[in-house]
């Protein structure tokens, strides 16, 4: 059957795939072809997405160029350590035709900077023959064990991008720590000034709470303490704006359950117990406890996802996980201790309820995709965020 004839009984195919797939169908083999770069650039992202594996998988059947094929369109590409000058390449030429209401929608953009593990050993990269193994950071040197990277993420639309990454050693504290602040603030702030030249609009940067992000703001001016808090800087680009400094959500969160359970209590100011109607100022990790022990006896659980391994993680990956914080920190358990509070005639209980389900609130309107808890100007909702 001619391919013509078979598009002809299957008028659904064109919805499905590309001119040059269709035309694929109709050959023995696809030795030779020509792809289209509508092709090339979706069966990159299906061969990301599926691993090579699942990608050679789905050739059997399908028309799709082989992995050798993309990796020969895509290897003049570099993507060594630093900032990756071609990936600005290509955000500027896939916003340049946006209209202004589109590149209005999608500029909008936070950076993050985030580290990763990973295996120190001797390595060299085949296309470039260099050695990849060593640290790229001036303030560190030795064999990597871990990858420093910066991403770009969409505020008011959903994409991201990695900018560029840099292999670093464990990090180092005192004056170590914050010559690798100074460093990498001068890198954030070139990453800054890249993507505001080419259209986007950089209004925040998002890290952990490590020694070395800590020597990153202090270097910027940023700075929180009893006496004043400083969680902003004159934007580098913008005159008139501002840059700010967010702690990145997860770890602030996971911190917080471990300083619950490793200090055993947590005292709230005066003025929140007074405001809120406290019967006592201390937040007990001991009444958690208390609930763990109640809900063995209990065949139908309040707190379902509380378990032992959330207050005494075992190991030390179990304890980074969020979903270990969020089996204390919870709606559930702040639920069970008010049960408590009323079961024990003990009112205590009711400032440990208070400080998980205020945390707990806190943390769903951080993370949340939903555009019900999207901040915005409402006199309810700011009623409700401010008092968080």
């Amino acid at each position: 059957m001619a391919i013509s004839e078979k598009n002809g009984q299957v008028p659904h195919l064109p919805k499905v795939f590309h001119k040059d797939q269709i035309q694929a169908l109709g050959r023995k083999s696809t030795q030779g072809m020509r792809w289209e770069p509508a092709t090339i650039k979706d069966d990159l992202i299906l061969k990301i997405k599926c691993v090579t594996a699942g990608y050679e998988e789905l050739r059997k059947k399908l028309p799709y160029p082989c992995a050798s094929t993309l990796q020969r369109i895509i290897q003049h590409i570099t993507f060594e350590s630093g900032n990756l000058d071609e990936v600005f390449d290509m955000i500027l030429a896939s916003i340049k035709n946006l209209t202004a209401e589109q590149l209005s929608h999608i500029s909008y953009c936070t950076l993050a900077g985030d580290e990763m593990a990973v295996e120190p050993t001797q390595m060299v990269d085949p296309s470039t023959k260099k050695p990849i193994d060593h640290v790229t950071l001036n303030s560190h040197d030795g064999i990597a064990n871990k990858a420093l990277v910066f991403i770009l993420g969409g505020i008011s639309s959903r994409w991201k991008q990695t900018l560029g990454y840099y292999f670093t050693r464990a990090k180092a504290g005192g004056e170590d720590a914050d010559a690798v602040g100074r460093e990498i603030a001068e890198i954030i702030m070139e990453i800054i000034k890249r993507a505001e030249a080419i259209g986007l609009r950089v209004h925040r940067f998002t890290s952990d709470m490590g020694p070395e992000n800590q020597a990153v703001w202090r270097h910027l001016g940023v700075r929180c303490n009893r006496f004043e808090c400083i969680y902003s800087v004159d934007h580098p680009v913008r005159k008139g704006d501002q840059l700010c400094f967010v702690p990145d959500v997860l770890h602030l969160f996971k911190a917080l359950k471990r300083t619950i359970v490793a200090n055993g209590s947590v005292f709230l100011p005066d003025n929140i117990v007074e405001r809120e109607g406290l019967p006592t100022n201390e937040v007990n990790a001991s009444h958690i406890k208390a609930l763990l022990d109640e809900q063995d006896k209990m065949e139908l659980k309040i707190a379902q996802i509380l378990k032992k391994d959330s207050l005494e993680p075992k190991r030390h990956f179990h304890d980074m996980k969020v979903g270990t914080a969020r089996g204390v920190i919870s709606r559930r358990t702040a639920t069970g201790l008010h049960v408590l509070a009323l079961t024990k005639q003990d009112p205590s209980y009711i400032t440990t309820a208070w400080f998980i389900n205020h945390v707990n609130r806190w943390f769903e309107l951080m993370t949340s995709r939903r555009h019900k808890l999207a901040l915005r100007q409402n006199q309810r909702f700011t009623t409700k965020l401010s008092s968080i």
